[in-house]
C-alpha cells in the first residue's frame, strides 16, 4: 500500500501593490533615490516574510514575493523594475487594453519600457474600463489593493488632480 498523495502545501505569498505619481509630478531626478527606497523596503519585506517562514508550521518553500503595478509611467514602473531586480514576480492591472493603455505613453521609449515590462508579467488583469471622465484610473484604484496584502506608494503629499490620482 502506498501513501496517500496530496498536492503541495501553499507557500507563503506576499503581494505588494504599486502605485505613485507620473512623470508629471514624479520629477525625473527623482528616480534614483525613489528606486533606492523602494529596493531598502523591498529588502526589508523580504526579510521580515523570510523570518515568519522559519515559525513552526510554516509552510516548506522559501516565501513569493509579488509586485502588482499598473505600470503606468513613472512610480508604477520604477518600483516593479525594482521588484524585478530582487527576483520578484510581476503582474499587471491595466485599467484598459494594453494598445489602448498605450495611448497614454506618447514617447515611443515609453512605450517600448511598457511592452517590456508587461511581457515579464506572470499575470495581466485587464479591467473593464472606458475613458469618459477619466473614471478608468478612479477603478483601477479600487482594484489595486483588492490584490495586494499592502500599498507601496509614491506620494508627494499634494491633494489629486482627478479621479483615480495617486492620493485617492
Amino acid at each position: 500500500m502506498s501513501p496517500a498523495v496530496h498536492p503541495p502545501v501553499p507557500r507563503l505569498c506576499l503581494r505588494v501593490g504599486a502605485a505613485g505619481h507620473r512623470w508629471d509630478r514624479l520629477p525625473a531626478q527623482a528616480a534614483g533615490p525613489v528606486t533606492a527606497r523602494a529596493t531598502e523596503v523591498l529588502a526589508a519585506l523580504e526579510a521580515d516574510v523570510t523570518a515568519l517562514c522559519d515559525a513552526p508550521g510554516c509552510p516548506d518553500g522559501p516565501p513569493l514575493f509579488r509586485i502588482i503595478s499598473p505600470l503606468a509611467e513613472g512610480a508604477d514602473r520604477l518600483l516593479a523594475a525594482a521588484a524585478l531586480a530582487r527576483g520578484w514576480e510581476l503582474q499587471a492591472v491595466l485599467p484598459f487594453p494594453a494598445a489602448e493603455y498605450e495611448r497614454d505613453f506618447p514617447d515611443p521609449s515609453s512605450r517600448e519600457e511598457f511592452r517590456a515590462l508587461l511581457a515579464r508579467a506572470t499575470a495581466v488583469q485587464v479591467l473593464d474600463a472606458t475613458r469618459p471622465e477619466e473614471a478608468p484610473y478612479a477603478r483601477l484604484g479600487d482594484a489595486l489593493p483588492r490584490h495586494a496584502d499592502l500599498l507601496l506608494v509614491v506620494w508627494d503629499g499634494a491633494p489629486a488632480r482627478g479621479p483615480g490620482g495617486t492620493p485617492e
